[in-house]
């Protein structure tokens, strides 16, 4: 090895690729537990490098270090003109399938294959990425929009990640195509990927869904699709009886029984095998829902009553309702499962027990029950008179 690279009075130069390099770090010799170490440390802003510091046994690595992290800031600053669209992308892959390999530079087995482009599609269709320009796919819209389809779909951490590390393959591609600088997905911060709070704050207030529903029923009048003209029935289940989306996704007719009563139209039973926690679930619904659910029953000849995911009419109906974009208080928008913490929320603001909003709900635990409980304003103020009146 050349005596220079191991002297401790080297410092990079980096003129072999002619690069003039400022402010960049300089391995630092340290001693750790009797061993020799070469420490780099980045903590530049205006390059977007900051809080990193490595520890590496010989100086040529730390120098390597250094010059692919400068030369990854040099390519990530390079200007992309391409536009083609996420669509386009998959296509290219398919297209072209003896490209694309696994990290062993192996090609994916049929099966694996067959999964990886199903999935490709599904983020392309369900989570909107259809026609962005690859080029604008940002880890941060990436880890968004998969993080707002966790929640509605009640994936688990894992089934997160999968999409990604799939979708990786996929970025990996576009950036040997020159389509984009770098993969995306190498942007992640390691606290992106573990399973935190999905605590949500924004409570959708009686105004705001019927302005909602009104929408969504004004849009289901102009189609003949089955998920638009269902798609009013479905957010009322959720507004209603506080029930998940993959409780719905499950529902039967045979689970509803109609009632003569003065306060309910019908009697919807939840499968235990058909709920998050296993518990069977009880819980009724107004006479108007129970008349909608009885007309589409003569309609159909299926069982189950909803067979779609609603995710085009629900997002076509916020836009329409002026709903479609984040609260100034929290920055929270609107999603399928904001109207299940709504629904907890107003029935507490009601005058519900405690246990009566466990059952109605379907939650195991009270520490659960805590979760979806949100303070609105009504409920401080009236809690207030309440002490004004005793005082």
């Amino acid at each position: 090895m050349n005596f220079w690279l191991t002297s401790p009075y080297f410092v990079p130069t980096f003129e072999a690729n002619n690069t003039n390099y400022a402010n960049m770090p300089t391995p630092k010799k340290i001693k750790l537990r009797g061993k020799t170490y070469y420490r780099v440390q980045y903590n530049q802003p205006a390059k977007g490098l900051t809080s990193i510091s490595k520890l590496f046994s010989s100086k040529r690595d730390a120098i390597d270090f250094i010059e692919q992290t400068e030369a990854k800031y040099k390519k990530n600053r390079t200007v992309i003109k391409s536009k083609h669209r996420f669509s386009e992308l998959i296509q290219h892959a398919e297209n072209n399938r003896d490209k694309i390999r696994t990290r062993g530079d192996k090609l994916f087995t049929d099966d694996t294959w067959k999964v990886m482009v199903m999935r490709w599609k599904f983020l392309s269709n369900e989570a909107g990425f259809k026609t962005v320009p690859v080029k604008d796919l940002t880890w941060d819209l990436i880890h968004a929009r998969l993080n707002v389809m966790k929640e509605e779909r009640d994936w688990k951490t894992a089934s997160k990640y999968r999409y990604e590390s799939d979708l990786s393959v996929l970025m990996n591609y576009a950036e040997r195509l020159g389509w984009i600088t770098h993969n995306p997905i190498g942007d992640a911060k390691s606290t992106d990927r573990i399973n935190t709070s999905d605590q949500r704050n924004r409570v959708v207030s009686q105004e705001e869904f019927a302005q909602l529903l009104k929408c969504a029923e004004m849009i289901a009048a102009t189609k003949s699709s089955p998920t638009y003209l269902t798609f009013p029935m479905f957010i009322r289940f959720i507004w209603e009886t506080g029930c998940r989306v993959g409780e719905l996704h499950k529902l039967t007719f045979s689970n509803i029984k109609f009632l003569h009563d003065d306060d309910f139209g019908a009697q919807v039973i939840f499968l235990g095998k058909t709920t998050k926690n296993r518990d069977e679930k009880v819980t009724f619904i107004s006479k108007e829902l129970a008349q909608i659910v009885r007309r589409f029953k003569i309609a159909t000849n299926e069982d189950r009553i909803f067979v779609s995911r609603y995710y085009e009419p629900f997002f076509d109906a916020k836009r329409l309702a002026g709903l479609d974009e984040p609260d100034e208080r929290y920055g929270e928008t609107i999603t399928f499962h904001h109207l299940r913490h709504s629904f907890a929320t107003h029935l507490a603001a009601s005058g519900a027990a405690f246990k009566e909003l466990k059952d109605a709900g379907g939650w195991k635990t009270g520490k659960m029950v805590d979760r979806y409980l949100h303070p609105t304003e009504e409920s401080v103020r009236s809690a207030l008179l309440k002490r004004k009146i005793n005082l």
